[in-house]
């Protein structure tokens, strides 16, 4: 396939002048991968080599895609239905641009506190993926469960984003659930559309990034 072909060489390029401009600042991604690639690492640790890098940039790439594209899809459906929300989000925006007319369309997106609410109701009903596998590395007691080392544990992110006990009327769309003080008395690992901890989604803050501009976006033109 030429596609995968044309980012490697994009990824590969990008590398290379990264290394030769040297250190520039910027805490991004390819800084991170280019300071595990040339730094000392722990012992009995391999250090990235190129290939894995541009390999990583591929995925984060590919991987990014197909699940902000559903999650944008699964927003605009959810204001479809439900135009009570459409309405609010969209004065809201319009509030903000008032507020800062020469702002960018990234500095609005990080300034409009309903937006995250939409988005993050709709990632509850529709998260990205059903479930998150993790393999048990040490033997584990959690109250009186013993995990042995070894097997995989299944994180059923779907059915948790649907309890009853946590999240009332849980088939409801409603983003208020995510505005305090409803969601100041959650427990943080109840709501899990990227994971947490050290593993998350390597690719959760460009992927909500690119679905608040995009909405914004729509929503001032539409």
């Amino acid at each position: 396939m030429r596609t995968p072909r044309y980012f490697e060489k994009v990824a590969s390029e990008i590398l290379q002048q990264r290394r030769k401009s040297g250190p520039t600042g910027r805490q991004d991604l390819m800084h991170l991968m280019l300071t595990a690639n040339e730094d000392s690492t722990e012992k009995g640790l391999s250090k990235l080599t190129d290939e894995e890098i541009i390999g990583q940039c591929q995925i984060f790439l590919f991987a990014g895609y197909e699940t902000s594209s559903n999650t944008l899809a699964y927003i605009t459906y959810q204001l479809a239905l439900n135009q009570n929300v459409q309405g609010k989000l969209r004065e809201e925006i319009k509030e903000a641009v008032k507020r800062n007319p020469e702002s960018s369309l990234y500095d609005l997106s990080h300034d409009i506190e309903y937006l995250d609410c939409v988005m993050n109701e709709s990632l509850r009903l529709n998260p990205p993926l059903a479930q998150v596998n993790r393999e048990c590395v040490n033997d584990y007691k959690f109250n009186d469960i013993f995990i042995p080392a070894g097997p995989q544990v299944i994180i059923p992110v779907y059915f948790l984003d649907r309890d009853p006990d946590v999240w009332p009327n849980p088939e409801k769309f409603d983003p208020e659930r995510f505005r305090s003080p409803a969601k100041d008395c959650r427990h943080p690992y109840q709501f899990l559309p990227f994971g947490l901890g050290p593993r998350s989604c390597i690719g959760m803050r460009f992927a909500l990034m690119e679905i608040k501009i995009a909405l914004v976006k729509f929503l001032m033109k539409y």
